[in-house]
């Protein structure tokens, strides 16, 4: 879990780094994706890339998903269960201005985390859940500058 892949390159987690101007850590200018994978199988890759793809194409995010580059990426983690993390940015511009640049590279990055096993479906056995339904108060309080989704 100590590597990282960053811009086309597998590289150990301590030596990656990312521009302070990259547009994903100044405005939360980018979408992520978090694939799981049990003993090296993904679930759901394909519906995985398109909601990545949807994300990119909603905030105009000018990227080209490349299935395979990412099937190749995914399966160059290591561990039994694990969760995928992908984020692309819209990248690095030496100014920092609200406007959307154009000229910029997207900033790819990666990285695997463990996971608890693939749960085993047991109807018997399965436990009983409650669901609670509230408002969602982010689009609210948007005097909150925050360049992450906010769970309060």
């Amino acid at each position: 879990m100590s590597m990282v892949f960053l811009n086309g390159n597998w590289m150990p987690m301590q030596d990656a780094a990312i521009s302070p101007m990259d547009r994903g850590f100044l405005f939360g200018d980018s979408i992520y994706e978090v694939i799981p994978s049990y003993g090296g199988r993904t679930v759901g890759f394909a519906a995985h890339m398109a909601r990545l793809r949807n994300g990119l194409a909603a905030i105009a995010l000018d990227y080209a998903v490349d299935d395979d580059e990412w099937r190749s990426i995914v399966a160059g983690t290591e561990g039994e269960d694990l969760g995928v993390y992908i984020q692309i940015s819209r990248g690095a511009s030496p100014r920092r201005h609200h406007a959307m640049p154009t000229d910029i590279e997207a900033t790819r990055f990666a990285y695997a985390f463990e996971i608890p096993p693939a749960p085993v479906a047991d109807r018997e056995r399965a436990p009983r859940y409650r669901v609670s339904v509230t408002r969602d108060l982010r689009w609210q309080r948007c005097t909150i500058q925050s360049t992450s989704l906010l769970g309060t």
